[in-house]
C-alpha cells in the first residue's frame, strides 16, 4: 500500500464516531449559509423545485440525443420559445 494512502487511512481510524457525525452533519448552520432546520414548507418546496429543474436540465442532452436530429430542432425551438 502506498505510504500516502496508508497515512490517510490511519487518520481516518483515529476519528471517533461522534467527531465523524459532527464533520458530516448536513444540517450544521454555517456562517453565510442557509439554516435548513428552520425552512418552512414554502422554502422546502422551492428547494425541491430547484433540485428537480436542475436534474431536468442535466438530462436534456440525453433526451435530445435519443430524439434524433429530425425531431431535435423543433423541440429546441419550442423549448426556447416557451421560456422567453
Amino acid at each position: 500500500m502506498p505510504p500516502r494512502l496508508l497515512s490517510s487511512l490511519q487518520k481516518l481510524n483515529t476519528v471517533s464516531v461522534a467527531e465523524a457525525a459532527i464533520i458530516e452533519d448536513v444540517f450544521v448552520k454555517k456562517e453565510g449559509g442557509p439554516d435548513y432546520r428552520a425552512v418552512g414548507w414554502i422554502g422546502a418546496l422551492v428547494l425541491l423545485l430547484k433540485t428537480q429543474i436542475g436534474l431536468g436540465v442535466l438530462s436534456l442532452p440525453n433526451v435530445l440525443m435519443t430524439l434524433g436530429i429530425v425531431v431535435r430542432r423543433p423541440v429546441v425551438v419550442l423549448l426556447s420559445r416557451s421560456t422567453s
